[in-house]
């Protein structure tokens, strides 16, 4: 998932969902970040970013949804700006064996890449199978996991104190097949008012630094696909988060957090 003032969440009723095997609780949410272009090293010719990216994480009566879409527009150094978005909605079986996914990428309000399919996991592995592009299929490798099983797996490593872990990843944002997704857990924190303009009991949770570095197996190199550094509370909530692409890298600030009422379900 690990891909946001005035908030809601301090008069809206905070429904926590409880994972039985573990001692803290994911609480489903609604976040907006807004993104802004990063320093980096390697300098790159993106000379401005602005943008903005909502996250939907919640527990449906059918299984979990993930829902994120951005809205970013660059400026490179020759002057030349360009829009970019991305449109993905993925659900995930509570048992994490079946996921259905929809993901949209778009440059200047066209579709350029659109991926739909639906994959099932068992002990032996899985299989993919996309409706777009019509009649493509991957295989699943034993031990795969999808967005939400893996997010959760992270949170409980985390909190058993862990420093490393690996896991290959489906999500269904491109065609690649699974990345491998090595993750680097440091020292927990807790969080105070101060960490953060937003008043929300959500924020008031002990977290982590976490750093992810996402390979594609698809591809051998040594140099991952994005990188992705984050400061995720034992709730699930990522309080902020940096994107480095390799040529450029963006700060993703939370601007906006509010809680969904589980109530119908």
């Amino acid at each position: 998932m690990f891909k946001r003032l005035t908030s809601a969440a301090a008069i809206l009723p905070i429904c926590l969902v409880p994972i039985s095997s573990v001692g803290w609780e994911v609480a489903p949410h609604n976040a907006v970040y807004e993104l802004t272009l990063a320093g980096h090293p390697g300098g790159g010719n993106i000379s401005a970013l602005q943008g903005t990216m909502t996250l939907t994480w919640d527990q449906g009566c059918d299984g979990w949804v993930i829902e994120q879409n951005y809205q970013i527009h660059l400026l490179d150094h020759e002057g030349d700006s360009i829009q970019i978005g991305s449109e993905y909605y993925a659900l995930e079986s509570l048992d994490g064996a079946d996921f259905s996914f929809s993901s949209r990428n778009l440059v200047g309000g066209l579709v350029d890449e659109e991926y739909v399919g639906e994959a099932v996991l068992d002990q032996d592995g899985g299989r993919v199978r996309y409706s777009v592009p019509n009649g493509l299929e991957r295989g699943l490798p034993a031990g795969t996991l999808f967005p939400t099983e893996h997010s959760l797996e992270l949170l409980e490593r985390a909190e058993a104190g862990d420093r490393f872990y690996v896991a290959n990843v489906f999500d269904g944002s491109d065609e690649l097949g699974v990345s491998e997704v090595s993750s680097i857990i440091g020292p927990s924190f807790e969080s105070s008012e101060e960490d953060t303009e937003l008043q929300s009991p959500l924020l008031l949770r002990p977290g982590w630094p976490v750093s992810m570095a996402y390979f594609s197996q698809s591809q051998q190199t040594s140099e991952p696909d994005v990188e992705l550094r984050v400061e995720v509370l034992d709730n699930g909530v990522v309080r902020t988060m940096r994107l480095d692409y390799g040529s450029f890298a963006m700060d993703a600030d939370l601007v906006f957090l509010e809680p969904i009422d589980q109530s119908s379900c």
